[in-house]
């Protein structure tokens, strides 16, 4: 379906050492795919498994992360239960593609990233640390399974810093930390040196190493990074019409959906599998994204009330 015609293929070629025929994404998620051709065979089940298996967990790591948010066990079931029946999650999640792979390790980078945030309001610890190390990690492997991993660690990056100025970035509030000016500065000397490591090195060390299977001629840097400016290239330059695609507007109203596969059955049937969104949940989600941050109403009182917790339990039941 689709994109398997590229990923799917690449996956059997990394695994078997075979020339790379796809090379216009970074080789991670295909690299994961292989692990299940690896195991079931080049079948449909064999490159999808993987594919399913992060789609199936993308759901406890929604239930975990909005049970953080809101502290609210019915409202974390609540949204694990949207994700479940949310239409392009399904479909992604069943075909041999590498988006539900970069998808599972975006959320989890945002989760995580959530946890630090929250820990490290309390100051600088060892459990922060850790934390961050651990963040980094996903963040990376999102980098090195596509460059849409790159655009979701930049928002990251940009709530990160804003956190950093809100907590330290003023005399009042650093008195308010009782934080004088050299502690205020060991502190955040030692937050920049794991945010370096954490950030920094380790997403550059999993995108790199990811080139491994690719790496022929024992130097692995430049194969990197001739493939960046080998996929950068062709995405700069490939501009076509393609009887699939739509146009980024019409994914808000899902006018036209995308078309994964089209065949002809015979006797006036077909079949056809597209992927496009639950409109319950996305047109639900636009004004739900707007509101805390047009409101500034804080997200954890939002959801501490009792008719939110009555409506869990009533959708559940």
């Amino acid at each position: 379906m689709f994109d398997e015609v590229y990923h799917a293929r690449t996956a059997y070629e990394m695994l078997h050492r075979l020339p790379i025929y796809e090379n216009t994404h970074p080789p991670l998620g295909k690299y994961l795919m292989s692990l299940g051709i690896r195991i079931f065979g080049m079948t449909p089940f064999g490159w999808r498994i993987v594919c399913a298996l992060m789609g199936t967990l993308m759901v406890p790591v929604c239930y975990a992360f909005m049970r953080s948010i809101s502290g609210n066990t019915w409202i974390a079931a609540f949204t694990s239960a949207l994700m479940v029946f949310d239409f392009m999650h399904f479909t992604l999640s069943r075909i041999g593609t590498i988006d539900v792979i970069v998808a599972f390790f975006i959320l989890l980078t945002f989760y995580l990233m959530y946890l630090v945030l929250e820990k490290l309001k309390k100051g600088l610890s060892f459990r922060v640390c850790v934390l961050m190390v651990l963040n980094g990690v996903p963040a990376g492997a999102a980098m090195a399974s596509k460059w849409t991993g790159v655009y979701a660690c930049a928002g990251i990056a940009v709530m990160f810093f804003s956190f950093l100025y809100r907590e330290y970035g003023t005399t009042a509030v650093r008195v308010q930390k009782k934080l004088s000016g050299r502690n205020s500065f060991y502190e955040l000397g030692q937050l920049f040196l794991i945010c370096v490591t954490a950030y920094l090195i380790i997403p550059a060390v999993i995108y790199t190493a990811s080139y491994l299977p690719w790496n022929e001629d024992g130097h692995l840097l430049r194969t990197m990074w001739d493939n960046q400016v080998r996929m950068f290239t062709y995405h700069e330059n490939t501009i076509f019409d393609h009887p699939y695609s739509s146009e980024w507007y019409d994914w808000i109203w899902m006018r036209r959906p995308l078309l994964d596969a089209y065949t002809g059955l015979g006797t006036g049937k077909i079949s056809v599998v597209s992927t496009f969104g639950n409109p319950v949940i996305w047109w639900g989600g636009i004004p739900a994204l707007f509101y805390p941050v047009i409101s500034g109403y804080p997200v954890k009182k939002a959801f501490s009330g009792r008719w939110l917790e009555w409506l869990g339990s009533w959708v559940l039941s």
